[in-house]
């Protein structure tokens, strides 16, 4: 099997697995914890990617040629599933215009502006986005205040250099 095969067939595994995964998990779960039912499957789905890149060939002779199957077969499952996951939880969901007008496309004989309040409604809508960011762990709430949750990622790491730079060079922002 070649390796350009071997990385699409790796990709398409891994991807299904979080297909698989996404579906059966996200039946029974809360609207809060969606954020962080996404990033589970997406790290258990990316270990199965990487697994699969190492046990998978038995065709490839160097280290080199595991290394290049497993990165390019984790970038394309990636990319599949941020794609899958944009499409998802796209702009109906997020966007402030869209959810508008998907409000109203569920009425075809129109909405007086006191019902749309029943369903869209900047109380409502903000209840739900702190509901969902707390339920992520991305901030908690003290009872009194929200704050962000410090958190350490790949990001964080990308953010202490830029403020590295910015300091070095003197950039105010």
């Amino acid at each position: 099997m070649s390796v350009d095969s071997l990385i699409l067939l790796v990709a398409a595994m891994s991807f299904c697995f979080f297909l698989m995964l996404f579906i059966l998990k996200t039946r029974r779960l809360a609207d809060q914890a969606i954020i962080k039912m996404i990033k589970e499957v997406f790290y258990i789905s990316s270990g199965l990617c990487m697994g699969l890149s190492v046990y998978l060939p038995k065709t490839l002779t160097s280290l080199s040629e595991y290394i290049i199957v497993a990165l390019c077969a984790q970038l394309l499952f990636g990319l599949a599933a941020v794609i899958f996951v944009l499409c998802v939880f796209g702009p109906n969901e997020t966007s402030i215009r869209m959810r508008l007008i998907s409000v109203l496309g569920k009425f075809p004989q129109g909405l007086t502006r006191e019902t749309m309040h029943q369903y869209y409604n900047n109380q409502i809508m903000l209840r739900v986005r702190l509901k969902r960011l707390m339920g992520a762990g991305d901030i908690v709430f003290d009872g009194n205040k929200y704050e962000l949750k410090h958190q350490h990622n790949a990001f964080f790491i990308i953010d202490q250099c830029a403020r590295a730079l910015k300091c070095l060079y003197g950039i105010k922002s």
